[in-house]
């Protein structure tokens, strides 16, 4: 029963530690201190983290596709750009179709991040002119624009 025990709570760890390390990892891509995101798209260029990673695409895939997605659209550094094409090819390659559903789903969240922001933007717009309307009288609180 002990050796069960122990058993998941080793699985239990290592599932937090990757996804620990999964999120550090993101994080540095999407640095745009050249040195950093460029040591951390270097080591996708290790065989042993490659084989490890198309053991587990299914789970690391949809975390670092998002990361590399936005890296290649946003970061000022050419070298860093032409390394995040590499490793997206990588992936590619590896498993064309989680690849493509991760960076379906990687659009959808941006459109869907991008909505809502509008319709914040909008509420935000709709407070201002309410308030712009209502006269000022004593302790109310006056909208600064």
């Amino acid at each position: 029963m002990s050796s069960h025990i122990s058993l998941l709570w080793s699985l239990s760890w290592l599932t937090y530690a990757l996804n620990f390390l999964l999120q550090m990892v993101v994080g540095l891509i999407r640095l745009f201190l050249l040195q950093v995101a460029e040591r951390a798209l270097f080591m996708w260029n290790n065989d042993h983290i490659i084989s490890l990673v198309a053991q587990n695409r299914q789970v690391i895939m949809p975390i670092i596709v998002p990361a590399l997605e936005q890296n290649g659209q946003n970061h000022w550094n050419h070298a860093v750009l032409n390394l995040t094409a590499n490793v997206m090819k990588m992936f590619s390659e590896m498993d064309e179709e989680l690849f493509s559903a991760c960076l379906t789903k990687c659009k959808e969240d941006e459109e869907n991040q991008a909505s809502m922001e509008e319709k914040r933007r909008l509420k935000w717009a709709k407070l201002e002119s309410a308030a712009a309307l209502q006269p000022v009288t004593g302790h109310t609180a006056v909208l600064v624009g």
